[in-house]
């Protein structure tokens, strides 16, 4: 077959969506105008193949579907082909024609099909409406993921941070560091409340071997009903965005603009933005989204560093306030007036796309859909004048400026990768954040 030319060939992107609330998969198929389309779904119904017609047969995109989905969904796309629409089928434009960068001189379309999920399919970490997600689920580097030897580096030029301890040798079996997880935002109100009802324990004397469930929860997760959460040398404290640690065991790092409101820590190698000095807690707050981690085993000293991206961190700081606040609109902001106006319209859903600038054709990728909207009136939104109505179900996150220009950032590449349609929600632009998943124990 003749060669053509990259600018008149005509090309294929696929899109796909599972919303576990409905158990339903929506498949989104963009292709030129004038040619129909030949769509199979495989024997395991777990992918959707795509081809063109002569001549232009040799263009075909293949899509791994985020979930399974049932039988009657191959009649669903292979018997609607023939007639070039879908179900819910979405066109833009006159004539029913799009135009979008890199579809060379064709003028495009949009196919929408919808699918129910195999009720069989309860793999892959698919969720039912019933199912009850924790925090563990959805926050990267808690306190359990941290070792006794784990070491903290900066994430921009890997100068090391926070060294726990030296490589252990074979056989060691010290203690070295503990790390121990904080509770939610709101665990002082909870004490207070513990302290004002306090139940009686009717504790008996067993002697020197009594602990009291109150020093148990002490040491395990770094907090009880009677202390106050302070840094302290060789222990780090866990929540759901920074590690909190003493001054002390730090090393690499530096005091930037100490008479502002809130201190800034900064690597002494290419001065990014570390942390921040927490004045009460007596210590630094260590962001993880500029942090990499390196944990050894015990018995040998190798191992890999490993970071998250940024947007499964401050999807996890969503996440938490959703389920402590119950909120879903939130103003993201780093100073002074510009910012986002965010909508977490779905916590949870599934995707998977054949988009060149994200590809996930091989795995779905988990993640909540958000929609979003630049604003320049964030103090007047956070801080109405006397008289002006203000907003009970908005909640402020305020972020380091370059965490939150990633984030920004991130969210408009979303948005371009959706197809067309789908892109806006009357004033507001589509986009998608992917949340952190802790990996399935097989064992």
């Amino acid at each position: 077959m003749a060669s053509r030319n990259p600018e008149t060939q005509p090309t294929l992107t696929l899109h796909a969506e599972f919303l576990p609330n409905i158990r339903q998969t929506t498949l989104y198929i963009t292709l030129p105008t004038n040619l129909d389309p030949i769509i199979s779904l495989s024997e395991s119904r777990r992918a959707v193949t795509v081809s063109l017609p002569e001549p232009y047969d040799d263009v075909s995109e293949t899509i791994k579907l985020p979930a399974r989905v049932n039988e009657a969904a191959r009649r669903v796309l292979e018997g609607r082909q023939h007639t070039g629409t879908g179900n819910g089928t979405r066109q833009k434009g006159e004539l029913g024609s799009i135009s979008r960068p890199g579809s060379g001189n064709w003028d495009e379309r949009e196919l929408s099909f919808r699918m129910q999920i195999d009720p069989g399919d309860t793999g892959g970490g698919l969720l039912r409406p019933d199912d009850e997600v924790t925090s563990e689920e959805y926050v990267p580097w808690m306190a359990g993921d941290m070792g006794s030897y784990t070491r903290l580096g900066c994430r921009g030029c890997g100068k090391v941070v926070l060294d726990c301890a030296p490589a252990p040798a074979p056989g060691d079996t010290g203690s070295g560091w503990v790390w121990k997880d904080l509770p939610s935002g709101n665990w002082a109100e909870m004490m207070d409340f513990w302290h004002c009802h306090k139940p009686d324990t009717h504790d008996h004397d067993h002697g020197d071997h009594t602990v009291s469930i109150e020093e148990r929860n002490s040491q395990v997760k770094g907090y009880g009903a009677a202390n106050q959460v302070v840094a302290s040398s060789g222990t780090g404290l866990v929540d759901v965005a920074t590690f909190l640690v003493a001054e002390g065991d730090c090393r690499g790092l530096q005091i930037q603009n100490e008479n502002s409101k809130k201190t800034s820590i900064t690597c002494t190698q290419c001065n990014a933005l570390i942390g921040l000095e927490d004045p009460i807690a007596n210590g630094w707050r260590l962001l993880k989204a500029a942090l990499s981690a390196y944990t050894p085993s015990t018995t040998e000293e190798k191992g890999t560093w490993h970071t998250h991206p940024t947007e499964t961190v401050v999807a996890a700081q969503l996440l938490e306030l959703v389920e402590r606040e119950s909120a879903r609109r939130f103003v993201v902001h780093y100073s002074g007036k510009d910012g986002l106006l965010l909508w977490v319209f779905n916590p949870d859903l599934r995707y998977s796309t054949t988009s060149t600038s994200h590809s996930t054709t091989t795995t779905a990728h988990r993640g909540m859909k958000i929609l979003f909207q630049e604003t320049s009136t964030v103090e007047d939104l956070l801080s109405p004048e006397n008289g002006k109505p203000s907003s009970l179900s908005l909640e402020e996150l305020k972020l380091p400026s370059d965490i939150y220009k990633s984030v920004y950032q991130t969210l408009v590449e979303r948005n371009a990768m959706l197809p067309v349609s789908a892109r806006g929600f009357r004033e507001w632009r589509v986009g998608i954040l992917e949340r952190f998943e802790r990996s399935l124990n097989t064992e």
